[in-house]
């Protein structure tokens, strides 16, 4: 009976190593070109608009994510970048988003902005 109730155990223990814990999210790849959208949009955040005035830093998070994203996924120019660096004010960033990136850029940027409210 001592060897069963052993047995038993070791059977059991082996089953729970078996089971692997559940790998954690990816994190994304810092690229060079992820690298320079960091930096560029640190500065555009000070701009953000979330359509919300009470937008809490989550949201606000969310909304840089996006635009990180659809910035690396799109390869935005080192001169949107730099003019995004750049910017002092609100009027200057859009006027960078306007002048430096296509209009499938943009649209593609908004679209994934407009996907954050749903």
């Amino acid at each position: 009976m001592k060897y069963v109730v052993l047995a038993l155990l070791a059977f059991g223990c082996q089953d729970a190593k078996k089971k692997p814990a559940p790998a954690p999210p990816p994190t994304p790849a810092a690229t060079p070109q992820r690298e320079l959208c960091v930096v560029a949009l640190a500065m555009f955040e000070r701009f953000v608009d979330t359509g919300d005035p009470g937008a809490t830093p989550e949201q606000v998070g969310k909304v840089k994510i996006a635009l990180i994203d659809r910035c690396v996924q799109d390869s935005w120019s080192e001169a949107a970048l730099a003019c995004m660096r750049a910017a002092k004010d609100p009027h200057a960033t859009f006027a960078c988003w306007n002048e430096h990136l296509t209009k499938e850029q943009r649209d593609a940027a908004s679209k994934a902005l407009g996907s954050l409210g749903q």
